[in-house]
């Protein structure tokens, strides 16, 4: 198992994060996503992360929250710790990350998470209980992965609170919901593009059903 410091890292960031380019990088990402006049075109740099903080396995941040905040500062090509060290205008933002199965979960889709992958999704192929699973409406919130979701949201929110400027600056976003299709594919597996074809009003159906679901889900957040 490696060792991972949490503390020493938010730490380091509290006293290095300089909170007026924080808020400057984020209205100058605002200001191009609504085709405002900016004074230049925003600019994150990625490079490899920084070897003195092992990335850990997803199958051991995918049961511990902390340890999924410790991933989401310091590993990702893109992440908080470089950015606060070159300034550049990477919005510094993190999310509880649980990968692409999210909404395939709450309809019952199992979840594999294996050591260093990020989670896959187990398609079901049996028809019947493909059916079964977006035939019921929006399903129970507080199934699957979403309310793990939720939690995480709240240690994150408690982990930081005790550094004022990281929990200004450093947004929560939302976690990985794919778009309806996609959460299809994943559910149903290749059998879909059969679907398609030899059933279309229960792809329709499921769809809706999906589509719901994620504007329920988004609604929670």
């Amino acid at each position: 198992m490696l060792e991972y410091d949490l503390t020493t890292i938010l730490e380091q960031l509290e006293g290095q994060l300089d909170i007026n380019h924080a808020r400057e990088v984020e209205r100058l990402h605002l200001d191009a996503i609504h085709f405002r006049r900016v004074s230049r075109i925003p600019l994150a740099v990625e490079y490899p992360p920084d070897p003195g903080f092992p990335r850990l396995p997803f199958r051991e941040v995918f049961r511990d929250p902390e340890k999924m905040l410790y991933n989401e500062l310091v590993t990702i090509k893109n992440n908080i710790w470089n950015s606060v060290q070159i300034r550049d205008d990477f919005p510094l933002q993190i999310r509880p990350n649980y990968g692409i199965g999210l909404i395939s979960s709450l309809f019952g889709a199992q979840i594999r998470v294996d050591d260093w992958n990020t989670p896959w999704v187990l398609h079901m192929e049996d028809e019947k209980a493909f059916r079964d699973a977006v035939s019921h409406g929006i399903p129970d919130l507080k199934g699957g992965l979403f309310e793990r979701v939720l939690e995480t949201y709240e240690i994150f929110t408690r982990l930081l609170q005790p550094y004022p400027k990281c929990a200004e600056a450093i947004r929560l976003t939302q976690p990985d919901m794919q778009g309806p299709f996609c959460n299809l594919q994943l559910i149903r597996g290749d059998q879909l593009f059969y679907d398609l074809y030899d059933d279309p009003d229960m792809i329709h159906e499921a769809l809706d059903v999906i589509t719901d679901t994620m504007i329920a889900c988004q609604q929670a957040l």
